[in-house]
């Protein structure tokens, strides 16, 4: 199971500090089946498979180090929607603190979570998150958005969004493992519109490097070809949810 790059969950913690102060569940049994977990609890709606909800709480203790050290309450559900076509996704809930909902940072963590969990604990189904004050009524909400989708190459991971296709990601993946400067958890973005985008999930010393900057910009350069030459591609040091810190001149090394 690919597990979440260590620097990835300091950036979650650092910008979830609103949240780390949540408040005592106060929703009881009829809420669900409650499941300690640390100092933390997760509730799973009645019917809601056992299973699932353990994996859950097991990820997000683990891998997120979510009920370490904090009194955070979360509850799962499941949900279908009936249309051409029945859909099925998953609403997970937590109880926070007035305003946290509103906090841009928080949001943008609130989708990292949820995008993780979608891809570790429940198959790539939709997970929205809802954040809930103690008597689990809603306080705001983060669609769901997939980051594109995930490939596996040369032990790189690699999302392609829209109009980039499964060849060129595998492709992308396995000159990127053929990368000394790269950890073997690097995660790429490529997507496209006018230009065609790399995004690269960076860790803060990676974003204080000029000499890792240097090395990745040559990198993408001798990728260049695959994307159809070096004029229309950019470069951007991103987040854990891809959106652009830095664009990175591409320059030979």
């Amino acid at each position: 199971m690919l597990r979440p790059r260590p620097f990835s969950l300091s950036a979650f913690w650092a910008s979830m500090a609103l949240v780390a102060v949540l408040a005592f569940s106060s929703c009881g049994d009829a809420r669900g089946t409650r499941m300690r977990a640390g100092e933390g609890e997760l509730f799973y709606a009645d019917g809601f498979p056992e299973p699932e909800a353990r994996a859950l709480m097991e990820f997000l203790r683990d891998s997120l180090r979510f009920f370490s050290d904090r009194p955070i309450t979360v509850l799962i559900d499941r949900q279908v929607t009936v249309g051409t076509g029945a859909t099925e996704s998953y609403v997970l809930k937590m109880v926070c603190e007035n305003g946290v909902e509103n906090d841009a940072d928080t949001r943008k963590s609130a989708l990292a979570v949820a995008r993780m969990v979608s891809e570790q604990v429940f198959s790539d189904l939709p997970v929205h998150f809802v954040f809930v004050n103690d008597r689990m009524e809603s306080k705001g909400n983060v669609p769901f958005t997939r980051a594109g989708k995930r490939f596996r190459a040369g032990g790189m991971t690699v999302y392609a969004a829209d109009g980039v296709g499964k060849t060129l990601a595998e492709a992308f993946g396995q000159k990127a493992s053929q990368q000394t400067f790269l950890s073997r958890e690097a995660i790429f973005r490529l997507s496209t519109d006018s230009v065609f985008h790399v995004g690269y999930l960076a860790a803060p010393d990676e974003l204080g490097s000029l000499e890792f900057k240097k090395q990745l910009s040559a990198f993408v350069l001798d990728c260049a070809p695959l994307f159809g030459g070096t004029s229309a591609v950019r470069l951007d040091l991103t987040d854990y949810v891809f959106d652009p810190i830095e664009t990175v001149r591409l320059t030979p090394f």
